[in-house]
């Protein structure tokens, strides 16, 4: 009797951790995995879509700046380096969908145009000219659907 309880013991503790094993090998692991791809998509897709609005912003606030303005230029300049980095990520970002790295350079040609302008005056015409409506046109409805696709990640994350 006394050798069949040792004996009973470590049966069971080997039946428990095999159990235990094979439930995260079949059950947990491929969930955790599954989530951390989720999170990993949601972070990416977070990131890209902070760019891209932080562009946007940046881009339509260039529009409305007042050159009678004391800070005008600085405030100009502040915009003008948002928009500079905000493409340079965006282009250079793996992540980034083709769709949008072909609406930053769509927006440095634009800008490119803008720059080589006498005034602001001509610049802002051109920021508000069809090319450039178009441009945050295609850019709003890249950032809708950005924001959609979030907003199904999050909820098949819950």
């Amino acid at each position: 009797m006394k050798r069949k309880v040792p004996f009973f013991l470590a049966k069971t503790l080997i039946l428990t951790i095999l159990f235990t094993v094979l439930y995260y090998l079949i059950f947990l692991s491929p969930q955790i995995s599954k989530q951390k791809r989720l999170n990993d998509k949601i972070i990416s897709l977070s990131s890209n879509l902070s760019i891209l609005v932080q562009n946007r912003l940046s881009f339509i606030e260039l529009t409305r700046l007042d050159p009678k303005s004391p800070s005008f230029n600085s405030q100009k300049s502040e915009l003008i380096n948002t928009i500079k980095i905000t493409n340079q990520k965006g282009l250079n970002e793996p992540s980034f969908p083709d769709k949008a790295k072909e609406i930053f350079q769509r927006q440095n040609k634009l800008l490119e145009k803008v720059f080589t302008t006498n005034s602001y005056e001509e610049g802002v015409l051109l920021l508000k000219s069809k090319e450039s409506l178009e441009l945050l046109t295609d850019q709003t409805n890249l950032i809708l659907d950005l924001q959609r696709e979030l907003d199904n990640l999050k909820k098949e994350l819950k």
